[in-house]
């Protein structure tokens, strides 16, 4: 019961302070260890591993019952929603000012997180009850994640990872879990990888060719890398982005790429 206590109220606990610090209006505070812990997380996984009472035991935790989770969250979803407009309008003001951006507070991508958890736990209860009331049920079919298949080894991954994000081509808080599966190393769900790098003639707008470069930096097939794309990597590459590649597979970029690799 342990395990489950502890994902429980790392839940809990990210649910209650999100929504204090809304009402507080109190900018600036970090939820990286927050969002972590729960996307690291499988609530059915973590309750598949616990003896058959644990619905019993767990029901008895007054306030953290996945529907009481899940009120207390949707009541106040709106003003993390507002908080969270606010706090970017604020890192976009900093950001005119002082030229360059306030440390990233995660506030969206650990909502994000927030909700992806409250599904799988409403889901796993559902489940749970039908059980207990005799009914059968029937697995809900889980799309594959698309990954791309890289033969490289698990340290020359995490080499290349830490020296994409040095250099400004990958988000610094993307998981080594997330990257390993990602490339196929592993083969586990991973949270997308989120591609930084800006083109040098405008730096508002991020590199999707040094991307498709890096990929097939990576001796990738190209038609792989249409395919599986979208699934593995931030933001979304349009068709458009492919087309300079026909002839010729580099970007501005493709010799720093070459030497990350190496």
């Amino acid at each position: 019961m342990e395990k489950t206590k502890k994902y429980i109220n790392t839940l809990s606990n990210a649910i209650d302070v999100i929504i204090q610090d809304a009402k507080r209006n109190e900018h600036g505070i970090t939820f990286v260890e927050v969002e972590k812990v729960v996307n690291g997380l499988d609530i059915a996984d973590v309750i598949s591993e616990e003896p058959d009472n644990t619905q019993e035991k767990w029901m008895e935790v007054s306030g953290n019952t996945p529907d009481e989770l899940k009120a207390r969250w949707d009541g106040g979803k709106g003003m993390v929603a507002e908080y969270i407009k606010a706090s970017e309008q604020r890192a976009d003001e900093h950001f005119s000012r002082y030229g360059k951006r306030p440390q990233p507070t995660h506030l969206k991508e650990t909502t994000e997180a927030i909700d992806r958890a409250l599904q799988r736990l409403l889901k796993w209860q559902e489940g749970h009850e039908k059980e207990a009331e005799g009914q059968t049920t029937t697995p809900t079919a889980r799309r594959e994640q698309k990954r791309f298949s890289v033969n490289i080894s698990k340290a020359r991954a995490a080499t290349i990872l830490e020296r994409l994000k040095a250099d400004g081509y990958i988000a610094r808080e993307t998981m080594l879990a997330d990257w390993l599966s990602a490339l196929g190393i592993d083969n586990n769900e991973f949270k997308k990888i989120r591609w930084t790098k800006k083109q040098s003639r405008n730096k508002d707008k991020v590199s999707a060719a040094s991307l498709i470069d890096f990929l097939c930096c990576l001796k990738l097939n190209m038609n792989k890398i249409k395919d599986a794309v979208g699934d593995v990597f931030l933001p979304k590459i349009t068709p458009d982005s492919f087309t300079q590649f026909q002839k010729k597979y580099t970007s501005e970029y493709h010799e720093e790429l070459k030497n990350l690799i190496s």
